[in-house]
């Protein structure tokens, strides 16, 4: 019975611990409207989240950030009919002991400035050499018809597309 019990606790442990959000996308091929479909299930500690209205450098948008904060988004859409959703990656390379270019301020900023997928490429080789200060997985879908996914680490990336499998979805691992 000791056992069982030290076992449930450490499983306890891990999830307190380790909260890694769940996220997918399904590619405009595989939906009877022919739009692409992103979700996202947001795990944190956290549990005072909002969601804001906030006119971006070059798009205005909407984003869901935690209680009072206006500087991060951990999902959203903006008018160009561009949005994105994160998930935390657990197994990529642990290189970077201090950013302050974190997923959050990622994502704020694709929100602001990108109209698609192509642009959130830009803005990811342009941070490759921040480095960025989280490895994620970035869902993302488009008014053009996109869907994909990037595995990012602090100064790389991946690039997966829904179109190729129909749906993608990633949670903690890359």
């Amino acid at each position: 019975m000791k056992k069982i019990l030290i076992i449930l606790n450490l499983v306890f442990l891990t999830f307190a611990v380790a909260t890694p959000c769940t996220i997918g996308i399904i590619s405009p091929d595989a939906t009877e409207s022919g739009h692409s479909i992103l979700f996202k299930n947001r795990d944190t500690v956290n549990s005072s989240q909002e969601v804001h209205f906030i006119r971006g450098e070059r798009f205005c948008f909407i984003a869901l950030s935690d209680d009072g904060d206006t500087t991060n988004a951990y999902a959203g859409i903006n008018e160009a009919g561009f949005a994105i959703a994160n998930s935390d990656v657990c197994n990529l390379p642990d290189t970077v002991s201090a950013s302050t270019y974190l997923d959050g301020n990622l994502m704020f900023d694709a929100l602001s400035i990108c109209a698609n997928a192509d642009d959130f490429e830009a803005l990811l080789d342009s941070t490759n050499s921040l480095p960025r200060g989280w490895c994620a997985n970035y869902a993302v879908i488009d008014a053009e018809g996109n869907a994909r996914v990037y595995e990012t680490s602090y100064s790389y990336y991946s690039v997966f597309d829904a179109i190729d499998a129909g749906f993608l979805v990633r949670r903690n691992f890359a």
